[in-house]
């Protein structure tokens, strides 16, 4: 009978966390971040650029792997890589201007918060989309 894919749909969401990533800690390390003035923690001249490209060509060709394993179309991974990437940027501008408006304390709990939140939305979709596709499958036999 064979397995079914678990997410082969559109976007790309291999697409979309990757280039999330891959912006939002390009544009974090460019930017100088909070590293910027951090004794002992200052990058290297050009370490920046040199991460910054490494991430991209990682999120390139976790997208590219998507459409050549035959898991999504191109439209598929684009969709995804697009969302990622202003979704990425909308965070970053969100949490610059939050950091200077919220004492680091209560930033980093909501930032946290905020993180775990979404995240137990996201594993109990998964498991009630588990669930619900082995009753029927339970239900077959």
């Amino acid at each position: 009978e064979g397995a079914v894919p678990l997410d082969p749909g559109m976007p790309s969401s291999h697409a979309l966390v990757t280039v999330f990533a891959a912006v939002a800690w390009s544009r974090h390390l460019l930017t100088g971040g909070c590293l910027a003035g951090a004794a002992g923690h200052a990058l290297a001249p050009g370490a920046s650029v040199v991460i910054s490209a490494a991430l991209a060509l990682a999120a390139a060709g976790v997208a590219a792997l998507r459409v050549v394993c035959g898991y999504h179309d191109f439209p598929q991974v684009a969709v995804g890589a697009g969302i990622g990437a202003i979704a990425a940027l909308a965070w970053t501008d969100l949490g610059a201007v939050f950091v200077v408006s919220v004492d680091p304390k209560t930033a980093l709990a909501t930032a946290w918060a905020f993180y775990l939140g979404l995240s137990a939305l996201f594993i109990r979709k998964r498991i009630m989309r588990s669930w619900i596709g082995r009753g029927a499958k339970d239900a077959r036999t």
